[in-house]
C-alpha cells in the first residue's frame, strides 16, 4: 500500500477540556468541511464516509478470521490516498509494554502488570488509559507523534486524534494525521498521509472524510 498521501486534517481552535489528573487527555473538536457537490459516499462493512468524486478505490481487504479489513482510495497519485482499517481492540494478553530503548515489546512475563489496566471495550471514560498502549503501536507505523493524542468524538463515538510524521517506502518525508474511532471492541483507524507539498489543499478533503464518517 502506498505510504504517501493519506489525507490530512487541520484542527483549528484547539481548546483543552481535560478531566483532571496528569494523564488526562485534552479534548479537541474536529473541523467541519464545506459542501462539495461532486463528493461521493463510500459504504462498506457497516461504515461510510465522503470522498472526492474523482477519486477511485485502489485496494480492499475484507476482515476475515480476526484479521483487519482495509480499504484505500486515491486521487490517482501517490500523494493523495485515504485508508480506513477496521480491527478488533486487542485482548489484555495480546498487549505488550513498549521499551523505548529496545524499540520492542517486553515479553509476556514482564508486561502483565503493565497492561492489567488496559480496557478491551474502549469508552469515553477509559480512553486515556488505552492510549498508553495505542500510541507506541502508532509509532511503529509512523515513527513519531508530533501532536496528541487528543480525545475527540466522531459520530457520537470516542476517538483519538494524532499528528505524526514518517517516511514512505522510497524514504520520502510524509506527514500524517489520524483519527482512531472506537465502537466498543472495534477500532476504525482513518489514516491520512500527505507529502509536505500538499499541505495547502489536503486538509479540506480530510476534514470531509472525518466529518462524514458514520457507522451504519
Amino acid at each position: 500500500m502506498w505510504k504517501l498521501g493519506l489525507l490530512a486534517i487541520a484542527l483549528s481552535g484547539l481548546t483543552a477540556a481535560a478531566c483532571g489528573g496528569d494523564d488526562s487527555l485534552e479534548t479537541v473538536p474536529l473541523p467541519t468541511a464545506p459542501d462539495d457537490p461532486s463528493a461521493r459516499t463510500f459504504t462498506r462493512e457497516g461504515y461510510s464516509f465522503s470522498y472526492p468524486g474523482n477519486w477511485v478505490l485502489m485496494s480492499e481487504v475484507l476482515p476475515s478470521g480476526g484479521s483487519p479489513g482495509t480499504v484505500s482510495l486515491s486521487g490517482g497519485t501517490e500523494t493523495e490516498e485515504l485508508t480506513v482499517t477496521v480491527s478488533q481492540v486487542p485482548r489484555m494478553i495480546e498487549l505488550g509494554r513498549w521499551d523505548e530503548n529496545e524499540d520492542s515489546y517486553f515479553t509476556q512475563e514482564d508486561y502483565l502488570e503493565t497492561v492489567a489496566d488496559v480496557p478491551r471495550r474502549v469508552t469515553a471514560d477509559n480512553l486515556d488509559r488505552f492510549t498508553d498502549w495505542r500510541v507506541p503501536k502508532y509509532k511503529l507505523k509512523y515513527e513519531d507523534v508530533r501532536e496528541g493524542p487528543f480525545a475527540t468524538t466522531v459520530d457520537g463515538l470516542p476517538a483519538l486524534y494524532l499528528v505524526g510524521e514518517g517516511t514512505d517506502v522510497a524514504r520520502n518525508e510524509i506527514l500524517v494525521q489520524s483519527v482512531l474511532v472506537f465502537d466498543g471492541e472495534t477500532e476504525y483507524a482513518i489514516d491520512c498521509e500527505y507529502s509536505p507539498a500538499r499541505e495547502d489543499d489536503m486538509p479540506q478533503v480530510c476534514a470531509r472524510a472525518f466529518d462524514t464518517f458514520r457507522l451504519d
